[in-house]
């Protein structure tokens, strides 16, 4: 018999505005933040709009309070429908040297964006895969995770689709 030796696992990362972090790296992570969030509707004027500076002098004390109390990492849970800047957040994460994963992904309604109620199911998975393995608006920064969510009344067609349930077409 052939000796197949022992199997190796492979590594596992954990993708951050800081590049990939190796499993064995992670240590205290802070797992559900929301370093920028904007619960108005997206046809508001001014959503998702953050002055930089005012941004980051009101984010780094955090983060670097965060890295001073051991903080290896945080997970930034702000989908697109809730003002996600994974620019602003990077910006910061750089500033403080406190890794933020990023997500991917939709929240529930009334947060979910307008395009996701016309997109097919095979144009959200295109979307998620492009933001997990190329990144995420144009910052080349990977999502670290997809987020998901439900209405607190019980699933909607639209986040059933979101979550892999199919179904074709989401009515409003």
């Amino acid at each position: 018999m052939a000796d197949l030796g022992e199997a190796t696992a492979p590594e596992r990362f954990l993708h951050t505005t800081s590049g990939p972090l190796r499993a064995r790296d992670v240590g205290l992570v802070l797992p559900h933040e929301h370093l920028l969030v904007d619960f108005r509707p997206a046809t508001t004027p001014g959503f998702a709009q953050a002055d930089p500076a005012e941004f980051a002098a009101l984010a780094e004390p955090l983060l670097a309070d965060a890295a001073a109390a051991g903080v290896t990492a945080v997970v930034e849970c702000t989908p697109p429908g809730l003002g996600r800047r994974v620019d602003l957040v990077a910006d910061v994460s750089r500033r403080t040297g406190v890794p933020v994963a990023v997500a991917t992904g939709v929240y529930r309604e009334p947060w979910v964006p307008d395009w996701v109620y016309e997109a097919g199911d095979e144009a959200l998975e295109a979307w998620m895969h492009r933001e997990l393995t190329e990144g995420v608006d144009g910052t080349g920064i990977l999502a670290g995770f997809v987020k998901i969510s439900a209405s607190e009344d019980g699933i909607r067609p639209v986040e059933e689709r979101v979550v892999g349930g199919g179904g074709g077409g989401a009515p409003r």
